[in-house]
């Protein structure tokens, strides 16, 4: 009923994109992957509902507008296989790259022919089959955003946690954290993360290492952290520890970090 009413809204609406999410394809039933034949086949959906007294209303629906993704783990141990043996083809983003890639969808479409739904039919139906690569954690001496993603994620949700106890009812408090610290919590949670469980793994490091401490800390006022407190957080790589203590007036110098380390040894003596 909810995808019925999305398609319906969306076909009120010509200069929309809507994007429908069908995850883990090979479990759907066979209704759903007939209704995908007619969408893909006629461009339609058959909206269909039970009208009080009148049995059932059908109504065809456009789906101009519509981009359907599909999603399915058949394929996972070759992508993960592809991925630790082709590291190289990641660092050049060029013609080699992009032929390497049609490669590989080539060979993932016919090892889908073997699991439902995915027959020569279906599969012959589909845009196009792009691989999900695991998560990397990154490499000295390549910069590439395939081998680095896990640091780019870890910095988002730095960012994230900065922003979780800003003006809320329960919690008032202000996280700080400098460019250069930032580097290195993201670089220590990523060490400790398990690429194949993907994002989950990196949001509890940082639910444990940063948003669980600090909470407990304001709800205990333990280190002198209470509500509305601004706090800094640093970070030493070597020993892994992430640890923070209430900002001290005046400018931290955030930003600049040439003191910092000095500033904060007292938190690991």
């Amino acid at each position: 009923m909810a995808l019925n009413n999305f398609v319906l809204r969306l076909s009120s609406e010509p200069d929309s994109i809507g994007i429908v999410l069908l995850d883990e394809i090979e479990k759907a039933s066979r209704d759903v992957i007939t209704a995908l034949y007619q969408v893909i086949d006629k461009g339609e959906w058959t909206d269909k509902r039970l009208a009080r007294g009148r049995g059932i209303q059908t109504q065809t629906i456009l789906c101009d507008n519509l981009v359907f993704i599909m999603t399915t783990n058949a394929c996972d141990k070759e992508i993960q296989d592809y991925a630790e043996y082709n590291e190289e083809t990641y660092v050049d983003v060029g013609d080699d790259f992009e032929e390497a890639g049609h490669k590989f969808e080539s060979r993932l479409r016919n090892m889908l022919r073997s699991t439902f739904p995915f027959d020569d039919a279906f599969i012959g139906r589909v845009g196009r089959v792009i691989p999900f690569l695991p998560l990397a954690r990154g490499h000295p001496g390549f910069q590439h955003p395939l081998l680095c993603n896990m640091m780019t994620i870890a910095k988002v949700l730095i960012e994230k946690e900065q922003e979780k106890y800003v003006d809320i009812d329960t919690v008032d408090v202000e996280q700080l954290v400098s460019s250069k610290t930032k580097h290195k919590i993201a670089n220590i949670i990523v060490q400790d993360a398990i690429p194949e469980a993907g994002v989950r793994s990196i949001e509890k490091l940082f639910g444990s290492r940063m948003g669980d401490r600090l909470l407990h800390s304001v709800l205990l006022e333990k280190g002198g952290i209470q509500q509305g407190s601004k706090v800094e957080y640093h970070a030493k790589e070597d020993d892994k520890q992430i640890d923070f203590k209430t900002k001290q007036g005046g400018n931290s110098g955030l930003g600049e970090d040439d003191e910092e380390e000095d500033r904060f040894d007292d938190l690991f003596a």
